[in-house]
């Protein structure tokens, strides 16, 4: 009847078109559907409610513990796997950063083609600065089986984590999502 995503706070407000019996649905990709208790409602009542979506633990009586409800690959859903990018991962190094390790983290919408959305992408982490902007550099040139549902090609959410270590002269990229 309605939709609604969360703000950063995990905070999202639902109204009821009509008086009658309602009860909220979340859907998770990769996760079967949570539903809450039926809220019934008469004209120009509000109710608010709490769903403790906590991840391993218990969430009471009227919603299910949701480590229980983890689908995982198959049942419908397979994430987007890393392919090929169109060209080399580059890196500009810093002396002062010659042969230290790091890692940048970033997330970003990855499309049903398999591209990544360039808007979408966001930095979460960083140990060094240098890091981030190659990773972010890279962008373009990455490419991904998309993410399937019941065998349709969707959009997926990514996380993804680029470790750089140093083997000797050479600097090691290893992707993690």
């Amino acid at each position: 009847m309605a939709h609604a995503v969360t703000d950063s706070a995990g905070t999202f407000v639902l109204v009821a078109p009509a008086a009658g019996a309602y009860r909220v649905g979340f859907e998770i990709f990769g996760w079967q559907r949570l539903e809450g208790p039926v809220d019934t409602l008469r004209d120009g009542d509000m109710r608010e409610r709490v769903y403790p979506l906590s991840f391993g633990e218990s969430a009471g009586p009227d919603f299910p513990d949701v480590a229980k409800l983890l689908q995982g690959e198959g049942a419908g859903w397979r994430s987007a796997a890393a392919a090929k990018p169109d060209a080399e991962f580059r890196y500009t190094m810093s002396k002062s950063e010659a042969g230290k390790a790091g890692a940048a983290v970033a997330q970003y919408i990855v499309d049903v083609t398999g591209r990544v959305r360039s808007d979408s992408w966001r930095p979460i982490a960083s140990t060094h600065p240098e890091y981030l902007a190659a990773l972010r550099a890279h962008v373009p040139a990455m490419r991904y089986q998309p993410a399937r549902l019941d065998g349709r090609p969707v959009c997926q959410l990514v996380r993804n984590e680029v470790r750089f270590q140093w083997v000797g002269p050479v600097l090691t990229m290893t992707l993690f999502n």
